[in-house]
């Protein structure tokens, strides 16, 4: 038997059509696999897709990690020969095929041994200004299927994006510029490659381009500026933006550009965290900087939870969170004066936070594992919560800490691959800990 490249449903070797998505089949021309071609994406499955996103934001989550039995003592750390003091490293790692991938903002990219630590010797690919995560998209010809095992980086400057091709070999080597073309306006999200489009959020709104550079639609947002990442569910775009009135939650129709909600929601505060996206439940969960709890249907009627006001409490007043990640239907949240809450997506079964001790800066994304969460702060500490034990037997935020001597700052997500967890400080120097 084979399987439909997108649902896994066991098919018959000469069905035309899958019994679970109701879709045409053609067959990989190496693997004899199945898959809906092009024109016909999986709507079950259709994050899968032949253009697309397949390690975002993976980086940072992982089904199999058991951090907590890592070998945190085990700390091997390398300089990024060629980062100058000019070099801000602020844009998470990309780890894929054994090697990662970074982006420094001042236009170097480097390709090290996810093993030893050794550095790749790269070709010169003069990039200016970069101002967004690298992404790892893959391309297949849509009517040939030979490009089915190539894939990209992407990455964008201040006003171009820029798509370049990985050659997968020993070592993996970044081979040249396959594709690039200007944007409209000034970057200020990642790209989003999603069906046979990119899209991306800048200062004149958010776009979707063909692959060519034309655009297909926009999005204005007058006054508004973009203040999260682009998140994608089932064919709609969520992100916030922000003006002088307070912050907005959009909601956009991926094919023509048009809202899907009948108005934005609006939320009266000066800022918000990035949104986050719970499948299961079609919801999305954020904070406002006045500490209140917002829990969004991510349907197409918009509907939402009244806003939990002061969720995040801290000496009777509500506080500004920081960085949170979400495991097993609960939020783990850090704020800006440094403690560690835990709540469930509307802001009760609270259990006693956890006091770092003094205020603590995180710039990004915690690390999640199957049996905790990890976040980093700007300074080398590194706090395990231990969610299993959290959530099942106790009645307050369980941590384990770890502190590492770190140069510079680390403004990046830690990395969780294998039994390794990775981190980037902001001058390049990469740490490799288990």
């Amino acid at each position: 038997m084979n399987q439909c490249y997108y649902c896994k449903k066991d098919i018959e070797k000469n069905l035309d059509f899958c019994s679970e998505c109701s879709k045409p089949l053609v067959s990989c021309p190496k693997c004899g696999k199945y898959f809906t071609p092009f024109t016909n994406f999986c709507n079950r499955c259709q994050e899968l897709i032949f253009l697309g996103d397949i390690e975002v934001p993976a980086h940072n989550l992982s089904n199999s990690a058991k951090m907590l039995e890592f070998d945190i003592n085990n700390i091997k750390e390398k300089n990024l020969s060629n980062a100058s003091n000019n070099d801000d490293f602020i844009f998470n790692p990309l780890i894929k095929f054994g090697y990662i991938f970074i982006a420094s903002q001042n236009s170097q990219l480097y390709v090290i041994n996810s093993h030893s630590l050794d550095e790749c010797e790269l070709k010169n690919i003069p990039i200016k200004n970069i101002r967004t995560n690298p992404i790892l998209i893959k391309l297949i010809d849509q009517k040939t299927g030979k490009k089915l095992y190539k894939y990209y980086i992407s990455v964008a400057s201040d006003d171009e994006i820029i798509i370049i091709s990985v050659e997968r070999g020993s070592p993996v080597s970044l081979e040249k510029v396959y594709k690039s073309w200007k944007l409209d306006g000034l970057c200020r999200t990642d790209p989003l490659f999603f069906k046979d489009k990119m899209i991306i959020g800048t200062t004149q709104g958010v776009f979707a381009y063909t692959l060519d550079g034309s655009i297909l639609w926009k999005y204005s947002l007058s006054d508004q500026k973009i203040i999260t990442q682009l998140k994608l569910h089932d064919g709609k775009l969520f992100f916030g933006g922000k003006d002088d009135n307070g912050c907005y939650i959009h909601s956009i129709d991926t094919d023509n550009g048009y809202p899907v909600w009948d108005q934005t929601y609006s939320i009266n505060s000066t800022g918000i965290t990035d949104i986050y996206k719970v499948d299961v439940l079609e919801r999305l969960i954020l904070y406002d900087y006045d500490g209140c709890l917002h829990n969004l249907d991510a349907g197409r009627n918009g509907d939402h939870f009244a806003p939990v006001a002061n969720a995040l409490i801290e000496n009777g007043r509500g506080v500004q969170p920081s960085v949170l990640g979400i495991k097993d239907r609960y939020i783990f949240v850090a704020s800006a004066s440094g403690c560690i809450h835990c709540m469930d997506f509307f802001g009760t079964g609270k259990k006693e936070r956890y006091d770092l001790g003094r205020n603590m800066s995180f710039h990004f994304k915690p690390a999640i594992g199957t049996n905790s969460i990890l976040f980093v702060s700007s300074k080398g500490n590194m706090f395990f919560v231990d969610t299993e034990k959290t959530l099942k037997s106790s009645n307050r935020v369980e941590i384990i800490t770890k502190h590492i001597v770190v140069i510079g700052e680390i403004k990046t997500s830690p990395v969780v691959s294998d039994k390794n967890i990775y981190i980037l400080s902001s001058i390049g120097q990469i740490y490799k800990i288990g």
